[in-house]
């Protein structure tokens, strides 16, 4: 039963995904241009809150890749040193900046970022423009108030 829910969820979320028997079709996957999906965590959490996701991603065949922020779980800078949005956003703008530029199956990327991680993959759109495919906000900030 919660594999048959997790998989549904898959495909709420990604409406773009072909399940067929809970598998996804290799021929879309053939078609798909980006695979890779960034996940940035929100604040007061880190890479492992992704976990699940991480899981279902990988079964339909993509590539998901869990970022820690800047003072965030394995990274153990003062939380009390990071000043600006840039600061934060630091590992998140070197793994883009450091994709392979010969390989296009990993050059263009699609953010998923929740709460707090929406402003950090707005800033992403900002400096590396041309490696990223898509943005997708979860439950982000919106300028009134926090989800």
């Amino acid at each position: 039963m919660i594999k048959e829910w997790a998989l549904e969820n898959v495909e709420a979320i990604l409406p773009f995904t072909q399940l067929i028997d809970g598998l996804q079709d290799p021929k879309f996957l053939e078609n798909s241009e980006t695979k890779k999906f960034v996940l940035v965590h929100g604040e007061g959490f880190g890479a492992w809150c992704w976990y699940k996701t991480v899981a279902l991603l990988e079964e339909v065949g993509l590539i998901p890749t869990a970022i820690d922020l800047l003072g965030s779980e394995i990274d153990r800078t003062d939380i009390d040193s990071i000043s600006t949005l840039a600061d934060y956003a630091k590992p998140l703008i070197d793994y883009l900046q450091n994709l392979p530029e010969e390989e296009k199956f990993f050059l263009e990327v699609i953010l998923v970022g929740h709460s707090c991680g929406g402003a950090i993959i707005s800033y992403a759109l900002e400096c590396c423009p041309k490696k990223i495919q898509k943005a997708v906000f979860v439950h982000c900030y919106n300028g009134f108030g926090w989800a």
